[in-house]
């Protein structure tokens, strides 16, 4: 029998800890609810939008930019598949 190679790498590359991280804080600011609530209870109108709007734009510009910066980082390296 022959000793099969791993399909994912052991070794912990710096890009994929950094990336993931910032997308899982991504996913646990959109999914965590008591986070939200919090500001909902909040009725402050900022340009027209109750601050709850805000958070999750907010949360979606963030994902957003996280994506682009990974695009960015992997066009500039050439890792682009």
């Amino acid at each position: 029998m022959s000793a099969e190679k791993p399909i994912v790498s052991p070794q912990a590359n710096p890009k994929k800890v950094v990336f993931g991280l910032l997308f899982v804080a991504a996913f646990v600011m959109a999914l965590t609810p008591p986070i939200y609530i919090a500001f909902t209870a909040v009725h402050d109108v900022v340009a027209g939008l109750p601050v709850s709007v805000w958070y999750m734009f907010g949360v979606c510009i963030f994902a957003v930019l996280t994506c682009c910066a990974l695009y960015i980082y992997e066009s500039v390296r050439k890792e682009l598949d």
